[in-house]
C-alpha cells in the first residue's frame, strides 16, 4: 500500500533496542551480547554514518529555510545540539556526537525517516533495541519506530517495501482529547488514533506509518502507542529498550524512526544498540523461572511468601482474595476486566494483586524464594508486568542479598535496595516531583502522601526502611502515565549488580493503592553469567 504524498520529498530512520544503557555501554546486559552498536561519534556535522539512510517529504518551504539542516536527520555535537535551547540538553540522556532532527522549522508540516544499515542477526535471537533519546512531543506531532526483517525500504518517491512492523509510536496524551484516543472501556482505540489528521495537513498519522503501507491494521498498532506529555521538557527523555521478537534469527533487519511535525519539536537519538543471544550459546539459559502454570488458582508458588498492610475493610470485600497476591488463570485474569489483557504480555497463570477494591488503601508486599546466585555474574532479573498506573499508588521492586525479610509485624531485616519505583509522571503535579533543572526530586517525591492515607510512598519502600535515604533512590523512580491502558504492560529488564555472586538473594514487589488499579506478573526469571571456570563445574 502506497501512501500518496503528492509528490513530497521524503526522509527516513532505522533503530533497534536493547536492555537500557548509557555510554559505550557501561552495564551490557548480563547474558545478552552487544551485535551492533552506534554512538554517531566519528559521523560528521550533517551528515550519517556508512550505511545509514534517509527519506524526507518535507513541506517546499524547508528548501527556503535558513536552518534546513536540521529538517532532515544529520549528526550534531553535544555543543551544537546544546546551541538548538536549553530544553535539548537538560535531561543527561545524550553524550558527545547524536543524529538530530527538528520538526519545529517549517509550517506546515515536516516528516523525515531514518533507516539503520541493513543487519544480520541470523545467528542470534531475543533480540533486543537500546538507544538514548532526547524527545519533546506535540500536538499534531508523531514520532515512530518500526523494523522490517525482509530488507525492507523505502524510496524517495515513497513506496515502500516489504512487511514493516511496528516498535514504537508516540503520540500527544496530555488529555484524553489529545491526539490519543479511547475507547469507552478506556483501552486505545488505534482506528481513531492513527485515523487523527494533524493540523495543517491532509494526511492521518497511520497513513505515515510503514507498517500501516504494508498493510498492518490500525487496530493491530494500538497496543504500541505510547501516550506522551505534550511540551514537557523531561517526560521522553529517556533510554528506550524494546524487544523485537520477529527479528530473531533474521538476516536482513533494518530499524526505521520517523519524526513528523507541524511547528513541533525534536528528536535526537544516541547510543543506538542492538543485543541478543547467540543461537547456540549455553549462556541464555535462566538460573531461576517461573511461570506460575503449575500454581493453583489464590494461591503462591512453593517457597514464595507474602506480607500485607491492607485496610481492615479488606477483611469484609467479597473479592478480598484480589486484596493479597495469589495466581489467577488466564481467564481468571481476563474476568476481571478487558484493561488487564488488552496488551499480550501475560501467557497462562500470572500472580495477580489489586489495588482497587477497598478504600482508604491496600498494601501487599511478595517475595520470591531466597536464591542462590553464589557462582553467577552479570545477574539480570526479567518479567513480563502488566500493570497500570494510578495517582496515590505506588508499584516497587527490591532486592536483597542478606536473605532479608519483612514480618508480619512490619519489622524489616537486612538491607534492601532498589530495583525500580513506579509512581504517577503524567504531569508535573503528579506524583513525581522535579528539582528546576528538570531532575527528579527524591525527597519530595517519596515525601508525598496517598490521598486517604498517612503515610508517605517512600516509607512503604524496605530500601528505605533499611535505611537508604529518599534522595539516593530517585535514580530508580519511573515515571509511568496515570490511567493508561497500554504504557505500562511491558517486559521489564534490570541489572541487580549487588547480586552477583551472592547466595542468599531475594526479590521484593509492592504494589499500594487507594481505589487504584491491578499488577499482573508472569515468567519471572533470574540471569546471569557463571562466574567459575569450567574446570570447576560438579559433574553431578
Amino acid at each position: 500500500m502506497k501512501f500518496n504524498r503528492n509528490m513530497l520529498l521524503i526522509a527516513v530512520l532505522f533503530i533497534v533496542a536493547a536492555p537500557a544503557c548509557l555510554g559505550d555501554p557501561v552495564n551490557p546486559p548480563a547474558g545478552l551480547k552487544q551485535i551492533f552498536y552506534e554512538d554517531f561519534e566519528s559521523t560528521a556535522s550533517g551528515q550519517l554514518p556508512a550505511g545509514w539512510t534517509q527519506v524526507d517529504f518535507n513541506d517546499a518551504a524547508a528548501a527556503s529555510d535558513p536552518l534546513a539542516a536540521f529538517t532532515v536527520w544529520g549528526a550534531l555535537t553535544y555543543d551544537e545540539l546544546a546551541a538548538q535551547g536549553d530544553n535539548r540538553v537538560n535531561v543527561p540522556v545524550i553524550d558527545g556526537n547524536s543524529l538530530y532532527h527538528e520538526s519545529d522549522r517549517i509550517d506546515p508540516y515536516l516528516e523525515a525517516h531514518l533507516f539503520s544499515p541493513v543487519l544480520d542477526l541470523s545467528k542470534y535471537k531475543n533480540i533486543v533495541l537500546t538507544f538514548n533519546s532526547a524527545y519533546m512531543q506535540n500536538q499534531d506531532n508523531i514520532g515512530a519506530v518500526e523494523y522490517n526483517v525482509d530488507g525492507g525500504s523505502m524510496s524517495a518517491a515513497g513506496e515502500v517495501k516489504g512487511k514493516w512492523l511496528p516498535i514504537v509510536y508516540m503520540l500527544d496524551d496530555k488529555g484524553q482529547t489529545a491526539d490519543v484516543k479511547y475507547n469507552a472501556d478506556g483501552s486505545i482505540d488505534g482506528n481513531s488514533t492513527f485515523a487523527g489528521i494533524a493540523d495543517g495537513t491532509s494526511f492521518a498519522y497511520g497513513d505515515l506509518t510503514l507498517a500501516a503501507q504494508s498493510s498492518m491494521t490500525f487496530s493491530d498498532m494500538a497496543p504500541f502507542i505510547s501516550g506522551r506529555i505534550n511540551d514537557d521538557n523531561a517526560e521522553s527523555k529517556r533510554s528506550e529498550q524494546y524487544r523485537l521478537e520477529m527479528a530473531d534469527n533474521q538476516s536482513q533487519v533494518v530499524i526505521s524512526w520517523l519524526n513528523m511535525g507541524t511547528g513541533s519539536w525534536f528528536w535526537a537519538i544516541d547510543d543506538v544498540a542492538i543485543w541478543g543471544i547467540e543461537s547456540a550459546d549455553a549462556s541464555e539459559w535462566p538460573i531461576f523461572f517461573e511461570d506460575f502454570e503449575s500454581t493453583p488458582s489464590g494461591q503462591l508458588p512453593s517457597g514464595w511468601t507474602q506480607v500485607n498492610f491492607n485496610d481492615a475493610a479488606a477483611a469484609s470485600d467479597p473479592l478480598a482474595a484480589f486484596t493479597v497476591w495469589g495466581a489467577v488463570t488466564y481467564d481468571e485474569l481476563a474476568a476481571q476486566g478487558d484493561n488487564r489483557v488488552n496488551v499480550p504480555i501475560i501467557n497462562g497463570n500470572s500472580l495477580y494483586h489489586e489495588s482497587d477494591r477497598i478504600d482508604p488503601y491496600v498494601e501487599a508486599h511478595l517475595f520470591s524464594p531466597v536464591l542462590d546466585l553464589s557462582n553467577i555474574k552479570n545477574v539480570e532479573l526479567t518479567f513480563n508486568s502488566s500493570y497500570i498506573q494510578n495517582q496515590d499508588n505506588i508499584g516497587a521492586v527490591e532486592y536483597n542479598v542478606d536473605g532479608g525479610s519483612l514480618s508480619a509485624s512490619g519489622e524489616v531485616t537486612g538491607k534492601w535496595l532498589p530495583i525500580v519505583y513506579m509512581l504517577d509522571d503524567k504531569t508535573k503535579t503528579a506524583d513525581v516531583k522535579y528539582n528546576a533543572d528538570g531532575s527528579i526530586d527524591g525527597d519530595a517525591t517519596f515525601s508525598g502522601i496517598a490521598d486517604g492515607t498517612s503515610f508517605a510512598y517512600g516509607d512503604l519502600t524496605l530500601a528505605a526502611q533499611s535505611g537508604m535515604s529518599f534522595s539516593e533512590m530517585a535514580p530508580y523512580i519511573s515515571g509511568r502515565i496515570n490511567d493508561d491502558n497500554v504504557e505500562s504492560k511491558r517486559s521489564e529488564r534490570y541489572r541487580l549488580e549487588k547480586a552477583d555472586n551472592q547466595s542468599k538473594v531475594v526479590i521484593s514487589w509492592l504494589n499500594m493503592g487507594t481505589g487504584s488499579w491491578f499488577w499482573a506478573i508472569d515468567e519471572v526469571a533470574i540471569w546471569g553469567i557463571v562466574s567459575t571456570d569450567v574446570s570447576e563445574w560438579p559433574l553431578y
